[in-house]
């Protein structure tokens, strides 16, 4: 029995008193994402001169087929029989993630890529269309397997008898759209095995390779981040029982294309370096679960890097940690570096009060209205900036 499954990742923001402690301003809710997912039961076998050979994937499950699985039976290739992955040629803005080849300097020929779980499918990624290769044959051949001269290459897909996942691109209402399915291919490609598929129904964003949108562990709890230069920021966030790595994802505000890093766990933060002076990014991060699954995206929060012309920034490692708790603003160094103060300013940057700062762990009460502040750390001729809440 095939059973598809769909998830909804619904936004919620923090308690407030978790947004006070934690001295950050959430950038409001987003539209979201949803990833559809179809699990093949019984799994999809083909083997290599029984019949049927194919398998017509329609991802989308809208009615036109997407994709065609299939064992390469033709004498085209030269006696070389592999599994194909092929844009559906009614699809033509349909693709598979790999790079093309011309077999004999005459036919183009696509080799898929092949993906392990965890690995981003999307804009940065080149995908093969049916265009692309289509005088290979009565359709156009993708070869989920590796020709010869081409061994050496890397992320080509293999025919190990392990699951392996193939990036997919539909074109759908005039919107690009991710997938990915899973196959195993036997030796020789002999066969092939085709166990689950899955697909992003956002339109333009990427999907992670596995992600079924099945959560088993909980969505990452933001902490804020930290600017040390025009380029430079590190983000932070609370951790999650039960999750392998992260993903953050950043872009400057008005990008359309996220940028992604990971970092294993029990490591919760990430520094972003190569960034635009002057500009403010938003962030976001998501667990990465023991299981294979992904927790849903935190909400979203957002730092400005410092100006192009500021060079006095602090390094990583003399960063404090700065959060209001209540009326009191705390900050706290793993060593105390000279002449350390900090100034607090309101949000039209009026300067409210300043305290020099004498101890590794330092609480200063305000007695300040609610509201939220600006407070800026001075440290060996280096400055620290963030926001927090006042209750």
């Amino acid at each position: 029995m095939m059973l598809t499954m769909k998830r909804t990742k619904h936004t919620s923001r923090l308690d407030w008193y978790g947004v006070a402690a934690a001295g950050f301003v959430l950038a409001g809710n987003q539209a979201v994402a949803q990833i559809e997912y179809t699990d093949l039961g019984p799994d999809v076998i083909r083997q290599y001169g029984e019949l049927p050979f194919n398998f017509p994937l329609n991802i989308d499950a809208d009615g036109p087929i997407d994709f065609n699985f299939g064992l390469e039976i033709n004498s085209l290739l030269d006696g070389y029989d592999g599994l194909i992955a092929a844009p559906w040629f009614l699809e033509p803005g349909n693709g598979v993630a790999g790079i093309t080849y011309s077999f004999g300097g005459i036919f183009p020929v696509g080799m898929a890529s092949q993906f392990s779980s965890g690995d981003e499918i999307g804009y940065g990624n080149n995908f093969v269309g049916f265009n692309d290769i289509v005088s290979s044959s009565y359709y156009a051949v993708m070869v989920l397997g590796v020709e010869p001269e081409f061994s050496a290459q890397e992320n080509l897909f293999s025919d190990d008898a392990v699951p392996h996942f193939v990036g997919l691109r539909i074109e759908k209402d005039g919107n690009t759209h991710y997938g990915w399915a899973r196959v195993s291919v036997d030796p020789g490609y002999s066969g092939f095995v085709m166990y689950d598929y899955a697909w992003n129904t956002a339109p333009g964003e990427s999907i992670i390779a596995g992600d079924t949108g099945l959560e088993t562990c909980e969505t990452p709890e933001l902490i804020g981040a930290s600017v040390f230069s025009p380029t430079i920021a590190k983000v932070k966030w609370a951790p999650v029982p039960d999750a392998l790595a992260y993903q953050v994802n950043y872009r400057a505000v008005g990008d359309p294309v996220w940028y992604t890093a990971s970092i294993g766990a029990p490591k919760t933060s990430k520094k972003l370096t190569g960034l635009l002076c002057a500009s403010t990014y938003e962030w976001r991060v998501r667990a990465a679960c023991v299981d294979g699954s992904f927790s849903p995206y935190s909400d979203l929060l957002s730092f400005t890097t410092l100006s192009c012309r500021d060079e006095n920034t602090l390094t990583d490692e003399i960063e404090p940690t700065v959060y209001a708790f209540g009326q009191e603003v705390h900050v706290l160094f793993d060593a105390l570096p000279e002449n350390a103060s900090m100034h607090v300013f309101d949000i039209q940057g009026q300067l409210i009060l300043e305290e020099n700062l004498v101890q590794n762990h330092s609480t200063v009460a305000t007695q300040l209205p609610m509201g939220l502040y600006v407070v800026k750390v001075h440290a060996s001729n280096m400055t620290y900036s963030t926001m927090v809440t006042i209750l």
